[in-house]
């Protein structure tokens, strides 16, 4: 068989799962690993992740099995680096306008979305408090006589 590049790591710093699922699901289909067994197909995207991925694979509590399931890892990985992001919100106003949201998707909510819905949320917010700046100083302008 011949040598393929496997995908760029992911940063998970600052993660872009869909962009990165999207490539290793290409890499995985052009070498073929979609017909190995489960086992060895996790093991080739932790290592195609990076080291970090060990560190947040042991968070998920999965059984022997579920850990060697293709499909059951890789949801885990999307839900805990959507949880990553919505934990790095302080608004909890925010947070818990995401979390409505995701779940009106029926759970398909990707990053990027999270990420789009913020900056809107934050640039509605923004608008309202200058808003109300500009009302409240229009409000105190005296009259001279």
């Amino acid at each position: 068989m011949a040598q393929y590049k496997h995908p760029q790591q992911l940063n998970f710093v600052d993660p872009n799962w869909d962009r990165f699922i999207t490539k290793y699901e290409t890499f995985r289909l052009f070498t073929e690993l979609n017909s190995k067994p489960g086992e060895f197909q996790v093991t080739s995207l932790k290592y195609c992740m990076g080291t970090e991925s060990e560190e947040v694979m042991k968070m998920f509590t999965l059984s022997t099995e579920e850990t060697k399931d293709y499909k059951t890892v890789t949801e885990k990985l999307k839900e805990s680096i959507r949880d990553q992001f919505v934990a790095g919100i302080l608004n909890e106003d925010l947070v818990e306008k995401i979390e409505l949201l995701y779940y009106s998707k029926d759970g398909v909510l990707t990053l990027d979305d999270n990420v789009e819905y913020a900056w809107m949320y934050n640039d509605i917010h923004e608008g309202r408090k200058q808003e109300k700046e500009q009302s409240k100083s229009s409000a105190e302008v005296k009259f001279l006589k």
